[in-house]
């Protein structure tokens, strides 16, 4: 993330990251979905899996309002929250806020809750998004991104 807030890839691999895995998840209600991703990498040192966790709790400590440059995803008042006990893990971050984002008929989206986590264990991270439609209160998405993760740390 820039000094000015935006997030855009500048085309550098992460540093030590040796492998990636990503998995999206689309719930649909009757008025709207809760979309939810969860990643799992591997770092070369359980030093370099610490320091990506350090520079994302820095970035949100750093930047409340932020934005996407590539997708125009735009996440508002995030903030650090308590984060969950994770057995094994030797670390956990949890954040939460809102996001907007771009609707294939050109509008917004309206502010929708989400909620973030991310586990690590040595030189392995596990992290879960869950963002739920605006109707619904972000301690539902919390609820749900702490049960996956119990769920994907369960077997380390």
């Amino acid at each position: 993330m820039d000094k000015s807030c935006k997030f855009k890839s500048d085309g550098t691999a992460v540093k030590g990251l040796v492998a990636n895995t990503y998995r999206f998840v689309r719930q649909d209600h009757e008025k709207d979905s809760t979309f939810a991703n969860t990643a799992a990498s591997v770092f070369g040192t359980a030093d370099a899996a610490a320091k990506d966790v350090a520079e994302r709790r820095d970035n949100t400590k750093r930047c409340e309002n932020y934005t996407d440059v590539e997708t125009h995803d735009a996440f508002q008042t995030v903030h650090d929250i308590e984060s969950p006990q994770v057995a094994g893990a030797d670390e956990v971050y949890s954040e939460e806020g809102l996001a907007v984002y771009d609707t294939t008929d050109g509008g917004r989206t309206d502010p929708r809750p989400f909620s973030y986590v991310i586990a690590r264990k040595g030189a392995v991270t596990v992290s879960v998004f869950v963002d739920v439609d605006p109707e619904r209160q972000v301690f539902e998405g919390r609820a749900q991104a702490r049960e996956a993760l119990k769920k994907l740390t369960a077997k380390w």
